[in-house]
């Protein structure tokens, strides 16, 4: 456990991950801001309700959303980017300072990484839904689809994902796509310190890394894009409203998580003591 908080606390005092969480912040609050912009000009009774309004959903708030879907993996696979490479270069490692086994170190340091950008973008998440529930109504009244109600639970779309939490509560169906939208910025985040962790990509900078981690995460989802293959392709499940199901998503986080672990595990036989 104090290996772990160390790990946290030397995470977070990198340039790249306040960089990546200032950016991050921004588009959440540029994705509030737009929504009330948009919904000012409306009668209270025209307003959609919060959940709607949130990023998430997006209905008032397109161009962030626009922004936040292909950006969310760079500045995940950013955000931990420099930790190992900064550490090792400075000499301020524990690894540098304490004899302890390898596995133990390098396992500790995944698991920070994929902690703190799980947290950091859920709670992102989670506050710009906070900021719509303040300035936006919170009934059920409203839609993105623009149905009457009773025509809404008469429609079939369960091919939808979460498409039930949609009808019933809207804020459950945003809270399931924090969650995922979460854990696949965590595997983003293990993928790109596995490559980082790779002895070819040693003499790269963090932010090169995380560059080329980005650009592998990209050509995959496009091939998936291009093959049907719904299980490789992020965007089915970075935005919400498209036809995937919960095995797409969860195929999806196992390819991730395993290949993160298997370039970790890999790289840490290279990885020397000192």
């Amino acid at each position: 456990m104090k290996t772990l908080k160390f790990h946290i606390k030397n995470q977070i005092n990198q340039r790249e991950f306040k960089i990546s969480v200032a950016l991050l912040y921004a588009l959440v609050i540029l994705a509030f801001l737009q929504a009330c912009m948009v919904n000012y000009k409306f009668p209270y009774v025209m307003v959609r309700n919060s959940a709607e309004n949130s990023l998430i959903i997006g209905i008032s708030s397109r161009v962030a959303k626009m922004m936040f879907v292909p950006v969310i993996p760079l500045i995940a696979t950013t955000m931990c980017a420099g930790c190992r490479k900064n550490s090792d270069l400075n000499g301020n490692g524990l690894f540098s300072l304490l004899r302890m086994n390898k596995r133990k170190y390098i396992t500790g340091n995944a698991a920070a990484v994929v902690l703190i950008t799980i947290i950091t973008v859920f709670a992102a998440l989670l506050i710009n839904q906070v900021l719509c529930c303040i300035a936006f109504p919170m009934n059920y009244s409203s839609n993105s689809y623009g149905f009457a109600r009773y025509r809404l639970l008469q429609t079939d779309y369960s091919n939808y994902l979460f498409w039930f939490w949609y009808v019933q509560n809207p804020y459950i169906y945003n809270i399931f796509y924090m969650i995922i939208i979460s854990l696949l910025s965590g595997g983003f985040a293990l993928l790109s310190y596995g490559l980082c962790m790779l002895p070819c990509t040693r003499k790269l900078k963090g932010a090169h890394v995380s560059v080329l981690s980005y650009g592998l995460i990209m050509v995959v989802s496009i091939l998936g894009q291009v093959l049907k293959v719904k299980s490789i392709n992020i965007f089915l499940l970075l935005e919400e409203g498209h036809i995937a199901s919960l095995s797409d998503g969860i195929i999806l986080l196992v390819i991730l998580y395993a290949a993160g672990i298997f370039m970790t595990e890999i790289g840490a036989k290279y990885y020397g003591k000192i």
